[in-house]
């Protein structure tokens, strides 16, 4: 008898073991399932479309491009300090320092360009702006303070020079630039760069500019890019990158979704149900 139920033990041991092997192996198989989904969406945005110059290019055509200056605009807030021989007369031009914090700091207000293209400059009254550049600027306050200050120059900055880059990128938003200089490269790389369903040859480019938005498309596989006046972005430019076919609908996200969720289900229902049977 005794070894009538030992015999017994041992098959029915055997069965539990051959139904935990049945169990992982279809656990397995689920999860083979799980990674294939996984990496046909993954592999969808293909090695072409990851690459950032497509063709070759000779780097000596590209060493003398550099930035255009930049063009005052309406809402722009530019900081102008007026210094000469004399301190106590360049004062009289100068903002008064307005206190930032509790430190002591302080910090000047800056002119804000309205909608006229005007600023109200200290000392002098009513500038006209709009559409100088700063070499511009500074030939305009010399004509209006050389009767007034002996060897005047100037400190001319933009307080509120932005970008702005949004779509496909892992970090969308406002890149403040304070050095005033930045390429639409540079602004992907400081969003976080593309995501992997980014489509680098269908780039939007959105400018104002005296009262006129200009909307261009930027290849930015192409090396030709550099060649480009929108490689230099201005003040306020909106860069969208636009999402290749590849990228999966909501609707078609959710159902992948779905899946894993039914996968997880059956793989705990399979091992609960060869655990207790």
């Amino acid at each position: 008898m005794k070894s009538f139920n030992a015999s017994l033990y041992k098959v029915n041991l055997f069965n539990i073991i051959m139904l935990h092997i049945k169990a992982l192996t279809v656990l397995r198989v689920i999860a083979g399932l799980a990674i294939i989904i996984c990496l046909m969406q993954l592999t969808a945005c293909n090695h072409r479309q990851t690459t950032y110059f497509q063709s070759s290019f000779d780097t000596s055509k590209y060493s003398n491009l550099g930035p255009r200056e930049i063009i005052i605009q309406k809402n722009d807030i530019l900081s102008i300090v007026v210094y000469s021989d004399n301190a106590e007369a360049s004062a009289v031009f100068n903002q008064p320092m307005a206190p930032v914090g509790s430190a002591g700091a302080s910090n000047a207000t800056g002119y804000l360009v309205n909608d006229q293209g005007d600023i109200q400059f200290q000392g002098l009254g009513k500038l006209h702006v709009e559409g100088l550049t700063k070499v511009q600027l500074v030939t305009l306050l010399n004509d209006r303070l050389k009767d007034k200050l002996s060897n005047p120059y100037y400190t001319i900055r933009f307080l509120n020079y932005r970008v702005l880059v949004q779509g496909e990128v892992n970090k969308s938003g406002e890149i403040l630039v304070p050095n005033e200089r930045i390429t639409v490269l540079e602004a992907i790389a400081l969003a976080g760069d593309y995501t992997i369903y980014a489509n680098r040859s269908d780039a939007l480019l959105i400018r104002e500019l005296n009262g006129k938005r200009d909307v261009v498309r930027l290849n930015l596989r192409d090396p030709d890019i550099f060649y480009s006046p929108y490689y230099y972005l201005k003040q306020n430019d909106l860069v969208i990158i636009q999402p290749t076919k590849h990228k999966p609908s909501a609707l078609r996200q959710e159902n992948i979704q779905n899946i894993s969720v039914a996968a997880s289900l059956v793989s705990m229902a399979i091992l609960i149900y060869s655990l207790f049977k």
